[in-house]
């Protein structure tokens, strides 16, 4: 069995003592190092690698939240902490899992089975980013897992974003098409209106003014995107 190194940050010497204990029951770990802020963590970071940093958020001087924006992607975050309300922002940040204290043994094994897992599926693949197959979405305090091959078109709306799917269902979210754009792979994604983009291996048929798509939806084509249509040449 692969065995991590693991970085434990928390302001409290009680807490870093609770998971050091969980790390060395699992069994899972060959190095436990501890940190009593997200200071003295960058320090350790800049001086030994680590698989995973088990993180506390709410710390003086640097939040855990913060600190996670500067890691590095290959070492995973783990967020154990006291508090629900930052999991949406957490999940944001690509974050394996969101442990609340106390936490129990079981709970612990689950989230760190998910190191596993990423390390595995890497080792077979790293896909590049007009490769992924997923998209996370942010869906009220939900963060939706959706598969590219999906999503047929999403449609502009207000200040909201609706993508229908390959099941006749939609999703809403509350972003611009311009900042989902920017996340979708562009050699799968089109945008052929201000208001839609269509997902190009769900076309079937294009005219000047419209795209139309394997589920029958008809997608109008606006006057300063008709070169994109070159993207459907059938």
């Amino acid at each position: 069995m692969k065995t991590f190194s693991v970085l434990i940050v928390d302001d409290e010497p009680i807490q870093r003592k609770i998971m050091r204990s969980l790390c060395e029951q699992s069994l899972f770990f060959e190095t436990i190092v501890d940190a009593k802020d997200a200071v003295e963590a960058l320090s350790l970071l800049n001086q030994s690698h680590f698989d995973l940093i088990l993180l506390d958020i709410n710390m003086p001087l640097l939040s855990g939240l913060s600190l996670a924006k500067t890691i590095p992607s290959h070492t995973k975050v783990i967020f154990v902490t006291a508090y629900s309300e930052h999991a949406v922002e957490a999940f944001e940040l690509n974050v394996l899992d969101y442990l609340l204290k106390p936490v129990s043994f079981e709970r612990f094994l689950k989230a760190i089975q998910k190191l596993h897992l990423t390390e595995n599926t890497a080792n077979e693949s790293t896909p590049s980013p007009d490769n992924k197959r997923f998209i996370s979405l942010k869906q009220g305090k939900r963060v939706i897992k959706v598969k590219l091959e999906d999503i047929h078109y999403c449609e502009a709306k207000g200040n909201n974003t609706f993508i229908y799917l390959a099941d006749k269902t939609h999703i809403d979210i509350y972003s611009p098409l311009t900042k989902l754009l920017e996340d979708l792979p562009n050699k799968m994604f089109t945008r052929v209106h201000r208001s839609f983009i269509v997902n190009n291996t769900k076309v079937k048929a294009v005219d000047p003014i419209q795209v139309h798509l394997i589920n029958d939806a008809a997608v109008p084509v606006g006057a300063s995107y008709k070169s994109e249509l070159k993207n459907f040449e059938m």
